[in-house]
């Protein structure tokens, strides 16, 4: 089975960003029985559950949303459309952030000299 799972996630991996969770949809709604979409309605609701529970603690919400979505998406043909255009816009954000890190770097302050420190104290 993890096997499986490792093998999906590769070839997930390789389809090209903005159509992966509409070819997901395609692929499970070919052979699902009304047994396994109860299934996976069950397990994107436990999923979901276990996350809101994890806002309260420390521990991977995001990861159990993400997941959530991505069986909600086996389901929902709308919402396989809605996370392909979220993941495009999020790559979108993601190249302008880093390309404005590299014109204009990290803000750094310059930390002052001992001398500048202490030029206003009377000696002791």
């Amino acid at each position: 089975m993890l096997q499986n799972a490792k093998n999906f996630w590769l070839e997930f991996r390789h389809w090209p960003p903005g159509e992966r969770f509409c070819r997901l949809y395609e692929e499970y709604a070919e052979h699902d029985s009304e047994l396994i979409r109860t299934t996976l309605m069950f397990v994107a609701l436990a999923c979901f559950t276990i996350g809101v529970s994890f806002l309260f603690v420390q521990g991977p919400a995001f990861v159990l949303f993400l997941l959530t979505g991505v069986i909600l998406a086996t389901q929902s043909s709308w919402l396989a459309q809605k996370l392909d255009s979220a993941e495009l816009s999020l790559r979108h954000v993601g190249r302008e952030l880093r390309r404005l890190r590299k014109t204009h770097g990290p803000k750094r302050r310059a930390l002052p000299s001992p001398a500048r420190l202490t030029a206003g104290q009377p000696s002791r």
